[in-house]
């Protein structure tokens, strides 16, 4: 029973560090991706300037 409860723990511990490295991870994409999407240009309207 001991060594099953310590293979849990184990088992925890490596994906507690695989979720901060995956945090991580999705932290540095979300800021490459940030950095890739250029800002929306203001765009020029025509306006009706004569009447129909």
């Amino acid at each position: 029973m001991q060594a099953y409860v310590e293979e849990l723990e184990k088992e925890v511990r490596r994906l507690v560090d695989d979720n901060l490295n995956l945090k991580k991870q999705c932290k540095e994409l979300k800021q490459e991706v940030a950095a890739l999407v250029m800002p929306t240009k203001s765009s020029l309207r025509r306006t009706s300037s004569t009447q129909f």
